[in-house]
């Protein structure tokens, strides 16, 4: 059954922008440390960019999935967005962000980008 969706979408001129003003800072408030290891991987700093939009945009889009915006309930820290083997985004919620939602939600996550553009979406489903 179908839960919650949100969509996202950044330009990632704008997440450079920031990232060329106080790049650890950024880095700090968006990233987990398990994502920073795959961010600070990335050789590439075009690459590196469009990688951190979109993970900036799939963490705002699944705080609209969970009806919560960024705010006390979701935070930037409470969702953790890893690649597996295939490089697939995998979408991880804090113990916190798990007590809001029903037990058994599942969560999809796809997450594309245009040279200019970032976007994402999130689909929440039950079990």
């Amino acid at each position: 059954m179908f839960y919650g969706i949100g969509i996202d979408s950044v330009e990632i001129n704008r997440i450079e922008s920031m990232y060329d003003k106080r790049p650890e800072s950024l880095v700090n408030q968006i990233l987990t440390e398990a994502e920073k290891e795959q961010f600070y991987s990335i050789k590439q700093k075009k690459r590196k960019m469009e990688w951190l939009s979109g993970r900036f945009s799939a963490k705002e889009a699944m705080s609209k999935a969970i009806g919560t915006g960024i705010c006390g309930t979701f935070g930037f820290h409470d969702g953790e967005i890893l690649s597996d083997k295939n490089a697939k985004p995998v979408f991880y919620l804090s113990e916190k962000t798990k007590g809001v939602l029903p037990s058994g939600i599942n969560i999809f996550v796809s997450i594309t980008h245009t040279q200019t553009t970032a976007s994402s979406v999130v689909v929440l489903t039950e079990a």
